[in-house]
C-alpha cells in the first residue's frame, strides 16, 4: 500500500555525532504505526512522533539531519516533530525537503533556521482535511475543531514567512504548490539545496560478501571527489546517476541469475528451472556486478576527461582575453600620457570653460583635447 515510501534513521558515517533521518512515508500516530507494521509489513515506512523521537534519542547523536519526501499526515504528530526539532539544544539541526513536501510534512521541514528544499523539490500547503462521524452535534463539534486547527496552521505559516494572514488563507484554500525558488522567496524555507552527491560506502555498512564491488564503487566515488574538489563545476555525480547505477546493477544480477536458470519474478520470488551449484550463482552474480561497475567507472573517467579538456579550453580563452586586455590598457596609458604632454598639464580636465592663457593653455575641455590631438599629429 505504501511501498513507494520509506523511513530510516542511521548514524552518519562521515560525522559520528550526527544522525541522518529520512522520512519518506506518511506521518501517523503511534497506534496506527504499530498496526501498519503488524498487519501490513514490519518494514512499513509510516512514522509517528514516538518512533521519530525515540530513534533520534537512542542514536546518541548531537547533530540531526532530517531529509523529508512526504505526502503529509496527522497534523498534531507533525507539530510534535516540529517542536522536538525546534527545541533541540544538543547541536545543530538541518532539514531538507526532497521531491514532495506536502501538508503536515511542511511543519517538519520548516521547524529550524537551517531549513532547505532541494532544487527539484516542491512545497505544498492546503486547508485542513479530514472526516468525522456521529450525530449532528458531534459532527459540528469536530468541524469546529478543524477550523481551530486550520486557523492555527494559517498563523504558523504567516509567522514563518511574514506574509499576511489573508494571503496565506488564500494560498491554503486554493491548495498552493510551490517550487523551491518560490518557497525560499516567500520565506517557507531559508535555502535551496543542490543535488545530493554520492558518498563512499563504509565497509561496515556493506553487508555482502562481494567486497570487490564495494571497492570498485568507492574507487569511482573517490575519483569524482578528487576532480570535483578542485573545480566543482566540472562534473556532477548526482543522486539520480547513482540510482541509475543501482538499477543497472540490479539488472546485471537478474541477467546473471537468468543465465543460470533462475527467473526472478516481480514480487521478488525466484523460480529455479535448472540444477545449479551455489558457487556458480555467486561467481556469475559477482561477475555481472563487477562488469557493470567497471563500465560505469569507464564512463565516469571519460566524462572527467571531457570536463578537463573543456576546462583547458576555457582557461586558454581567459588567458588570451587577459593578454588583449593588458595590451589595450598599455595603449590607453600611452595615449593618455601623450595627450597630457600635449596639453602641458598632469590631468585632462573633465569639463567646464576657461579662457586660454598667453601660452594657449586653458579653455574648454573640448578645445584642450583638440590642441592635444594637433600636437600629437604635428599640425
Amino acid at each position: 500500500m505504501f511501498s513507494k515510501w520509506n523511513y530510516t534513521v542511521q548514524n552518519n558515517a562521515e560525522k559520528s555525532e550526527t544522525v541522518d533521518v529520512h522520512i519518506d512515508g506518511q506521518i501517523v500516530d503511534a497506534d496506527t504505526e504499530t498496526i501498519f507494521k503488524e498487519w501490513i509489513s514490519p518494514n512499513d515506512p509510516s512514522v509517528s512522533f514516538r518512533s521519530f523521537r525515540d530513534k533520534i534519542l537512542s542514536s546518541g547523536a548531537k547533530n540531526i539531519n532530517v531529509y523529508v519526501n512526504c505526502p503529509g499526515g496527522i497534523v498534531t504528530e507533525a507539530f510534535a516533530m516540529h517542536d522536538f526539532l525546534k527545541s533541540w539544544n544538543r547541536g545543530h539541526v538541518y532539514t531538507e525537503g526532497r521531491g514532495l513536501v506536502a501538508s503536515a510534512a511542511t511543519y517538519v521541514v520548516s521547524a529550524v533556521p537551517d531549513s532547505n528544499l532541494s532544487e527539484n523539490g516542491f512545497y505544498f500547503i492546503h486547508d485542513v482535511s479530514g472526516f468525522f462521524w456521529g450525530n449532528m452535534s458531534a459532527c459540528e463539534s469536530q468541524l469546529e475543531q478543524m477550523r481551530k486547527m486550520n486557523d492555527h496552521i494559517t498563523e504558523f505559516y504567516a509567522n514563518l514567512t511574514g506574509i499576511s494572514l489573508d494571503e496565506i488563507k488564500d494560498m491554503m484554500k486554493t491548495e498552493t504548490l510551490l517550487t523551491a525558488k518560490d518557497a525560499k522567496e516567500k520565506g517557507f524555507v531559508k535555502g535551496i539545496a543542490g543535488p545530493a552527491e554520492a558518498q563512499a560506502i563504509p565497509a561496515s555498512n556493506w553487508k555482502y560478501n562481494n567486497k570487490s564491488a564495494l571497492t570498485l564503487y568507492n574507487t569511482a566515488v573517490g575519483e569524482f571527489h578528487k576532480h570535483s574538489d578542485s573545480n566543482p563545476n566540472n562534473f556532477a555525480l548526482t543522486k539520480s546517476n547513482v540510482m541509475k547505477l543501482a538499477d543497472r546493477i540490479s539488472n546485471a544480477v537478474n541477467e546473471a541469475l537468468k543465465n543460470l536458470g533462475i527467473e526472478v519474478k516481480e514480487d521478488g520470488t525466484a523460480e529455479v528451472t535448472n540444477t545449479i551449484k551455489i558457487e556458480d550463482v555467486v561467481t556469475n552474480v559477482a561477475n555481472g556486478i563487477n562488469t557493470e561497475l567497471q563500465n560505469q567507472i569507464n564512463q565516469l573517467t571519460t566524462d572527467l576527461n571531457t570536463a578537463k579538456e573543456a576546462n583547458t579550453v576555457a582557461v586558454a580563452a581567459q588567458n588570451d582575453w587577459k593578454t588583449k586586455h593588458d595590451a589595450l590598457a598599455t595603449q590607453n596609458a600611452t595615449l593618455t600620457a601623450d595627450l597630457q604632454k600635449a596639453l602641458g598639464k598632469e590631468e585632462i580636465p573633465a569639463g567646464g570653460d576657461r579662457k586660454p592663457d598667453d601660452n594657449g593653455q586653458g579653455g574648454s575641455a573640448l578645445e584642450n583635447w583638440g590642441r592635444g590631438l594637433k600636437g600629437i599629429l604635428g599640425v
